[in-house]
């Protein structure tokens, strides 16, 4: 697997100092295109790899091509669901930490994703 470039969104250019990837990859999953590049933005800050998706599309083609450490999904995604990314790495058979993000309260969809191997399941403010 090639390794991703610092990406938020594309390709991004960070005037960053930390040695990129240095911290490990991460994969941010959010249809919430200002949320998604800042949390990309800080997680760059403190030298990690980032790649940006908002759909399930978008995430499913990056994860062809590249590893992650950690991905990081929200739920409601215009194409389908974070838990459908999370499929994708289980069926992967990646060792690739998954923290569901979401807006809603639902302790159901966090069981059910916990059940699957997400690591963590947050609640956005």
């Amino acid at each position: 697997m090639q390794r991703p470039q610092n990406l938020v969104s594309g390709d991004y250019n960070s005037s960053v100092t930390a040695k990129p990837g240095a911290a490990g990859r991460v994969l941010v999953v959010d249809d919430e295109e200002s949320l998604a590049d800042l949390i990309g933005e800080m997680l760059l800050e403190r030298g990690y790899e980032v790649s940006v998706a908002h759909s399930v599309g978008e995430a499913k083609s990056i994860l062809a091509r590249f590893e992650f450490h950690v991905a990081l999904l929200d739920m409601h995604l215009p194409d389908g669901t974070g838990e459908d990314v999370l499929l994708r790495l289980s069926d992967d058979g990646a060792s690739t930490e998954a923290i569901m993000l979401t807006g809603d309260r639902d302790i159901e969809n966090a069981v059910a994703c916990m059940r699957l191997g997400a690591s963590d399941y947050l609640v956005k403010p």
